[in-house]
């Protein structure tokens, strides 16, 4: 027993001396420090930032180009003196992870120093940022960029881009829409139709253009442009329709079409919600070239004779933060008996039928408004009783409305109106002409929200 207890004592009394000439003799295990010297999380706190803006930006580290930014702007006139920054190399363990070394380069005056965890910095001076890796030898050098709103981002700046661009006098009549990227406007004067054109969508010049096939008793109110095409009606419940917006051709259709109320927010492609008359009967139905239609649901009894079927105002509601806000809504107009509209509808597809939401807005101005989507927002240009021109908003698809605000007032050179054509793009709010006192007026203004301005 003794001779084989003395043989285990010795094979662990070699081992151990094994184990310890590896580590701490002249041999050593082939573990090379890392020459990671990249950053790979950013952030900041200030003491004086009560409202916690910094704590909850989100810092974009752009390795390629070695850039740290945020790409949402800070709030307008958002200062603090001094922050502490919280950077993080590629291991999770306390201060810097494996960066040996963190060296800030201060500017007005110019000045570098390495930095601690706790060390507060400037913050409007900070411009550089420099790290080492674990190494000690690979170092990286990372441009800061702390964007914040030098202009209050809500308002909205306006030009006038345009005076008079409609070569007719009087009008009785205008609509602009845009279609393969231009403007066109079309006009009502002495008892003809003409175009205007705007090639260059920038709603500075303005050329005539010719049109043939578009009757005089076309209703310009009723005119929708879809991608490469547009479509109007005329009063004899016929549709025409163009590629080029100059040449137009009436389309054979089912059923005659009381009315074209806009294109159907759908996941897949919408396609244009119409109402037509089935024998007498006013029916919902669909379309993508008015030669086939697919018929819906009878439109409800109960709401048939307040719908507005002319001269209304539609936009469609398609908001990528919310999936199941996909509408079409109308303002204005006047329902089939003639009488003025002063509900705000939504239409919406609900498996095989149309839903009908009646929202009873009680806002007296409404006619003659205009209502657009902009910046994910739904709004309405109003005249109010005093004669003015007021934009109002909703958070809630026509529920409720609130004035928009001081910051998105027209100019006092803005000649107030009704009926005016809206078009709002990605980046600006397009509005030409409309309806004044003293008769149709053909100008073009062009708004864009100071948040767009400056947003990367």
């Amino acid at each position: 027993m003794a001779s084989k207890y003395s043989f285990i004592a010795a094979i662990s009394i070699l081992s151990i001396t094994f184990l310890a000439s590896c580590m701490g003799g002249g041999t050593h295990l082939d573990i090379d420090p890392s020459s990671d010297a990249q950053i790979h999380s950013f952030s900041m706190e200030s003491r004086a930032d009560t409202e916690d803006v910094l704590r909850t930006t989100n810092f974009t580290i752009d390795q390629v180009n070695s850039r740290i930014f945020n790409r949402n702007f800070l709030p307008y006139r958002f200062e603090v003196d001094s922050v502490v920054l919280n950077i993080r190399g590629g291991q999770s363990n306390i201060f810097f992870g494996d960066l040996t070394e963190i060296r800030v380069h201060l500017v007005e005056p110019d000045t570098s120093f390495t930095i601690i965890r706790t060390d507060s910095i400037p913050l409007n001076r900070l411009r550089r940022i420099e790290t080492q890796a674990a190494d000690r030898e690979t170092r990286r050098t990372y441009d800061f960029q702390l964007n914040i709103f030098q202009q209050d981002p809500f308002i909205i700046t306006w030009v006038n881009t345009s005076n008079d661009h409609i070569a007719a006098s009087p009008i009785q009549a205008q609509q602009t829409i845009s279609l393969n990227n231009r403007f066109i406007t079309y006009y009502l004067a002495g008892g003809a139709i003409g175009a205007m054109e705007n090639a260059a969508s920038d709603g500075v010049a303005w050329t005539p253009v010719p049109l043939t096939g578009l009757p005089a008793t076309a209703q310009l109110s009723s005119i929708l442009s879809v991608d490469t095409a547009a479509f109007i009606l005329d009063d004899a419940n016929n549709v025409f329709a163009t590629t080029d917006g100059i040449n137009w051709f009436m389309e054979t259709t089912p059923y005659p079409v009381v009315t074209i109320f806009g294109v159907l927010p759908a996941t897949t492609g919408g396609d244009i919600l119409l109402i037509v008359d089935d024998g007498g009967t006013y029916t919902f139905a669909k379309t993508n070239d008015f030669t086939t239609l697919t018929l819906f649901n009878t439109v409800p009894a109960n709401v048939v004779n307040q719908i507005p079927v002319t001269g209304f105002s539609a936009v469609q509601v398609d908001n990528p933060a919310v999936y199941g806000a996909k509408f079409i809504i109308l303002s204005g107009g006047t329902n089939r008996n003639g009488f003025p509209n002063s509900d705000i509808w939504l239409f919406e597809q609900s498996g095989g039928v149309i839903r009908v939401l009646n929202q009873a807005s009680g806002l007296a101005a409404q006619q003659g408004s205009t209502l657009f989507f902009y910046n994910n927002r739904l709004y309405m240009m109003i005249m109010t009783p005093l004669g003015e021109n007021r934009l109002m908003y909703s958070e809630n698809y026509g529920l409720s409305w609130a004035v928009a605000g001081e910051g998105v007032t027209f100019p006092v050179d803005f000649a107030h109106r009704t009926h005016a054509s809206i078009i709002a793009d990605d980046d600006f709010i397009w509005v030409f002409g409309g309806q004044t006192p003293l008769g149709q007026f053909s100008d073009v203004w062009r708004g864009r929200l100071n948040l767009l301005d400056e947003t990367l």
